[in-house]
């Protein structure tokens, strides 16, 4: 799986006191430069991840490579953050639940076949 180098720099950030927690081990070309090649472990093992902050960003990080994982993987946050992703993945036919008494816990299991679909995806001026 690919992802922008923002996006890798930006996970890194956010996660990287909780490195242990994931199966992956990082190689720098240059020591703190990009590009940087992540290696998984295979196969890929489930996590039950509890967020310190609400984050979208890491949360569809984590739902996104748990659809090639081993069993469920859990994301629990503090607060609910936008819900993009899991929208798309159910939509895409992910077997993905939103618990919670306030949607804070989502739960995806792999093995369903995900089908792409074409989607219309509003502009977003704030972005401009």
């Amino acid at each position: 799986m690919w992802y922008g180098a923002s996006t890798l720099l930006l996970l890194r950030f956010r996660l990287r006191d909780r490195a242990d927690r994931f199966p992956t081990v990082e190689h720098h070309r240059d020591a703190g430069r990009l590009p940087i090649t992540v290696h998984g472990a295979h196969p890929l093992r489930p996590v039950d991840w509890p967020s310190r902050v609400a984050s979208a960003q890491v949360k569809s990080a984590i739902l996104l490579a748990a659809l090639t994982a081993t069993g469920e993987t859990t994301v629990i946050e503090p607060a609910q953050s936008r819900d993009h992703s899991e929208r798309m993945l159910r939509a895409f036919g992910a077997d993905l639940t939103v618990e919670g008494e306030r949607s804070t816990t989502v739960r995806i299991r792999p093995g369903n076949s995900v089908r792409g679909q074409e989607v219309v995806v509003p502009g977003d001026i704030s972005s401009a």
